[in-house]
């Protein structure tokens, strides 16, 4: 199977990519939330949901990363076969955490939740994409075809969740009321604003 190894090679070197989007890994810190509930919707304090949105990053870095590092130590189809499904589980997680953040409490809120909420819908049909790639791949060519494809969606994806967190930034306009500063300032944001 060592015809396989270039572009498994190539597909373990493209999923960190995806980590970039999280920052730098790290610790992740434990956050106390602040939540009310309305109308079946949940409302967090700005801070505790800055504070989750970044940690839901945090955690899915956490996550693919031994994910790269086994399909760079180990560049084989099988191995690359077998991770699809842990690759789609952390983005299926990321996705559920980031739905789970409900509302921040700041004017724009609403919006705010409409933003993860496309982001987490985005991301979901992105792991799809990335699934089918790598679905039946029996040559060469399906192999290298699938990198082009996976190491595409995770450039998209990086994209997508960079376009997020700008529109997230400039929501809400009071200072001390605003997403920009709950991300700016909160803890498990730290490695974003660096």
């Amino acid at each position: 199977m060592r015809r396989f190894a270039v572009p498994v090679a190539v597909l373990a070197v493209a999923l960190p990519l995806a980590a970039g989007c999280g920052g730098g890994g790290g610790s992740s810190s434990t956050t106390t939330s602040s939540e009310t509930t309305t109308s079946s919707e949940t409302t967090a304090a700005a801070g505790d949901w800055a504070n989750g949105f970044c940690s839901a990053f945090k955690d899915w870095t956490a996550a693919l990363k031994p994910i790269a590092q086994s399909l760079q130590s180990t560049p084989t189809k099988a191995n690359l076969q077998s991770s699809v499904g842990d690759i789609k589980d952390a983005n299926a997680t990321l996705a559920d955490d980031l739905k789970g953040l409900g509302k921040p409490d700041v004017s724009g809120g609403g919006q705010a939740k409409d933003v993860v909420d496309q982001l987490a819908d985005q991301i979901k049909s992105d792991s799809d994409q990335i699934a089918g790639a790598l679905d039946n791949l029996s040559t060469t060519s399906d192999l290298v075809a699938a990198a082009g494809v996976v190491t595409n969606t995770l450039l998209t994806l990086q994209s997508q969740v960079a376009d997020a967190l700008t529109q997230l930034k400039t929501i809400s306009s009071n200072a001390g009321d605003s997403l920009k500063s709950a991300i700016t300032n909160a803890t498990a944001c730290q490695s974003f604003n660096s």
